[in-house]
């Protein structure tokens, strides 16, 4: 829910990228990486079009909460489990 989350997630693909790419002096990356900001619940995707996804759940400390995590986390993996390739 945090705005500046996507940028800063951005902005560190993109340091990691370019170190990688002085250390190797070349570059090492050839796939896309896209950061966004979807509702994990409904992702636009299609079915079985994902091969990865990556994400950092709340955990009802400083963001939710854990009665919240009750409902939250299972609809989540449904829809990792749909947009995942099997």
């Amino acid at each position: 829910n945090n705005p500046l989350a996507v940028n800063r997630a951005a902005n560190n693909i993109s340091s990691l990228l370019t170190k990688s790419q002085i250390k190797e002096s070349k570059v090492s990356w050839s796939l896309p990486i896209d950061a966004v900001q979807w509702d994990i619940c409904n992702l636009p995707l299609r079915t079985g079009s994902v091969d990865i996804i990556v994400t950092d759940m709340p955990f009802g400390k400083r963001m939710g909460s854990k009665k919240r995590n009750w409902n939250l986390y299972p609809a989540c993996l449904r829809e990792m489990s749909r947009v995942c390739k099997p």
